[in-house]
């Protein structure tokens, strides 16, 4: 009988840990599939208005197009984001420092000197900014003089 108890503790323990694996690979991954998954290149379009029937209709169409069109994604870049704070989970998952300085070198063995957020391919600021959109925070600024572990490097398109 000890025997039989002591094999299945031995299952029982095998499948916990797989499960357990399989669980922690899930939420390391959860943040960057929710993050590529937010975002479509595809415009969206309108819901279906009637159509004009008069061409006076027909010519007042234009002057509302352009008083219900969105601005270009050039200035809603430049907008002011708020700062991304470093108990975002995120950003504590990622290792994000605002000063790469700050990075533990024998935690962050990756990470090098010349590795800052202004010259990852993550970042979209502009060059010359203290802080810029980065694609793994939606709506938060990140600093130029800042890193994570999820660093990579510019084209050189």
């Amino acid at each position: 009988m000890n025997e039989q108890n002591g094999s299945l503790e031995l299952i029982v323990g095998e499948q916990r840990r797989r499960f357990l694996r399989l669980a922690g690979s899930a939420a390391a991954l959860l943040p960057i599939v929710a993050i590529t998954g937010c975002g479509s290149d595809a415009p969206q379009t309108p819901p279906a208005a009637a159509s004009p029937s008069s061409p006076a209709e027909q010519d007042a169409q234009p002057e509302r197009a352009l008083e219900t069109a969105p601005e270009p994604a050039a200035d809603v870049a430049s907008q002011a984001l708020p700062e991304l704070e470093l108990d975002n989970p995120t950003a504590r998952a990622l290792g994000y420092q605002h000063d790469a300085n700050l990075i533990d070198a024998q935690q962050y063995p990756q990470r090098q000197p010349s590795h800052l957020c202004s010259n990852c391919a993550l970042y979209s600021g502009r060059e010359g900014d203290e802080w810029g959109p980065c694609s793994l925070f939606p709506g938060k600024a990140v600093n130029a003089g800042g890193w994570c572990t999820a660093w990579a490097p510019r084209g050189s398109g």
